[in-house]
């Protein structure tokens, strides 16, 4: 009696195995059953825009700045040719009103906007030069010319009379950039030599004026500057794009106080190993250009391409393990 009911548990058990065995293979062959599908996501991640609108500006537009310039929270336009400045007011949907144009200068290049007397509203600053003869040789005179903001809100965008700053003698300058370069809360100004190979900048005072020009030896013919904190030490540093000599000049800000940072050292260039980008350590500590002098700015040396920075890095030094002497044991 015992061998029977033995064997009817065996009998019960073997068939609930193979109840599990096959609900496991219906999960499996249901689970083989769907279908993955792929669905594209570039379509929606791609920007698109509309047809282009055109507006009408003074003839030849060489360059152009987007700011709010009568502070009614709208985004307007302002574009220069050779010797006028053109405003598009904004209407805040996308359009703008009819250009204001208005005579400046001569031989003007390139602009660009920020608060130069801390009213609040933003003016604009203007590269020009203007080539003469001087009875002897001609001589070309760079220029930064100041337009200060003195919209009466609400109405038309007005600008006071252009005020002019030297760059120096025989530097004709381009591209132009504005930012806080010596951290005393007042814009100051970059603009590239074109043709040559420096950077000059001019430091505001915060009452609409400018500084002496300092020129910064960077690549040849730089064409394009930018304002930027590229060493994350919370000061604004240059980067100069160079057409004569193919390459890119990097300038960190060192400071007013001209000794040496730690975190204002030239950065040299990542190379790879393994897998791993390691940085090479660099020869020497850098240097600023400039003395001690609180009222002006110190910028480290450009940063130019070296084939000898992107030697590979050497890796850590492994220890290595002396036998140990027989008469010792072990």
């Amino acid at each position: 009696m015992q061998l029977l009911s033995w064997l009817d548990g065996l009998k019960l058990n073997s068939s609930r195995r193979q109840t599990k065995r096959g609900a496991l293979r219906s999960v499996r062959r249901r689970r083989a059953g769907v279908k993955l599908s792929l669905e594209t996501l570039e379509d929606r991640s791609m920007p698109s825009f509309v047809g282009p609108v055109s507006y009408g500006v003074a003839a030849y537009p060489l360059d152009m700045v987007v700011g709010d310039f009568n502070s009614d929270g709208k985004a307007d336009l302002a574009t220069i040719n050779d010797t006028q400045l053109s405003l598009l007011p904004g209407n805040g949907d996308g359009t703008f009103g009819a250009a204001q144009t208005t005579a400046v200068g001569s031989g003007m290049r390139s602009v660009a906007a920020g608060d130069f007397n801390g009213d609040g509203r933003l003016d604009l600053v203007i590269t020009s030069s203007v080539t003469t003869w001087n009875g002897t040789i001609y001589v070309t005179t760079g220029s930064a010319l100041l337009l200060l903001n003195n919209t009466a809100s609400p109405g038309p965008v007005t600008f006071q009379a252009a005020r002019s700053f030297s760059t120096g003698t025989n530097l004709t300058p381009g591209a132009v950039a504005v930012g806080d370069l010596n951290g005393d809360g007042k814009a100051d100004v970059a603009a590239v030599e074109a043709g040559g190979s420096n950077v000059t900048v001019l430091q505001g005072d915060g009452a609409g004026n400018l500084d002496t020009a300092r020129q910064f030896a960077v690549g040849s013919n730089p064409v394009s500057v930018a304002v930027g904190d590229i060493d994350g030490d919370g000061r604004l540093d240059l980067v100069t794009a160079n057409q004569g000599s193919n390459n890119l000049s990097v300038l960190l800000n060192g400071g007013n106080d001209g000794t040496r940072h730690e975190r204002g050292r030239l950065r040299q260039p990542r190379v790879r190993r393994r897998g791993r980008l390691q940085p090479r350590r660099p020869d020497g500590p850098s240097r600023d250009f400039e003395r001690h002098d609180p009222d002006r700015l110190g910028l480290l040396g450009p940063v130019l391409p070296d084939r000898r920075l992107c030697q590979r890095a050497a890796g850590p030094r492994r220890r290595r393990l002396r036998p140990r002497p027989k008469h010792l044991g072990r």
